[in-house]
């Protein structure tokens, strides 16, 4: 062989070596980081996730958080994308006291939930990210006004189970479960002074997508842990306030778990 062949084979050899190292990791790590092309796409990358990532599209009303991740008790990893419809542009939140119907705040209309919820879903991408989801989790929420604390966690109940009955019709190739999230009544010490208007962030709309999770996760103590993640990230805070000019309107305080009545994850 030429000195240039042998230069060509060796050249190979060390391709075939760093291709099989790079696949080996690869196969070796099932912790994945999305990057979320347009129309739903993901790209997988091995490794630790990166801090969350706010990515609020002022061309609709949806803000998302992607990338979170939460830990079971024993360790074990989930992902999680967390969709939200308060804090950017227009705000919706349950009409008070409501589970048929949703409360537009820029223009103070009620919108009936299939007509809202049809809508939305259309938006461009979120109907792709919760297909692409390996279990979606409908959220119910209730804020703090209301003495009966069981009657406000049922309300919780009918929300959550209002979001899954829009998401189920979009998500008919979701890979996992479609399960409720129940948070039941919103905890807040100054609620007697408050007027239904100032509790409108403790009526939020959310929706969360699993991205990832080990076989033995166990899926509600790691979307806790999750939801404690998000409201404690500075960066996260920091990034929320460049698209949002109240602050006192920002999602993460409907997505703290301590400040609800319970923390039920339920088919």
């Amino acid at each position: 062989m030429t000195n240039r062949e042998i230069s060509y084979v060796l050249t190979f050899m060390v391709f075939l070596t760093f291709a099989s190292f790079i696949f080996a990791f690869f196969k070796m790590n099932p912790k994945t980081l999305d990057v979320i092309l347009p129309y739903g796409m993901r790209i997988g990358i091995t490794g630790d996730p990166s801090p969350p990532i706010v990515l609020p599209n002022k061309s609709n009303d949806w803000i998302i958080i992607q990338s979170v991740q939460g830990k079971d008790k024993k360790g074990n990893e989930a992902i999680f994308d967390f969709y939200t419809l308060f804090g950017v542009n227009d705000d919706y939140v349950w009409e008070y006291g409501s589970w048929d119907w949703i409360e537009d705040i820029s223009t103070n209309q009620k919108i009936r939930v299939d007509r809202f919820f049809n809508e939305k879903f259309r938006q461009e991408g979120i109907r792709e990210r919760i297909t692409n989801a390996l279990d979606v989790i409908s959220v119910g929420t209730a804020s703090c006004e209301g003495s009966n604390t069981k009657q406000e966690e049922d309300r919780s109940f009918m929300r959550a189970k209002s979001i899954r009955k829009y998401v189920k019709q979009i998500a008919k190739t979701t890979k996992g479960e479609t399960l409720l999230l129940l948070l039941g009544q919103h905890k807040d010490d100054e609620c007697p002074q408050k007027s239904p208007n100032e509790t409108r962030d403790q009526r939020s709309i959310i929706i969360i997508g699993v991205v990832f999770k080990n076989p033995d996760t166990n899926l509600r103590e790691s979307v806790e842990n999750a939801m404690s993640n998000l409201v404690s990230n500075k960066n996260l805070k920091q990034d929320l306030e460049r698209y949002i000019n109240n602050t006192n309107r920002s999602p993460l305080g409907s997505l703290d778990p301590k400040k609800y009545s319970q923390f039920d994850l339920k088919n």
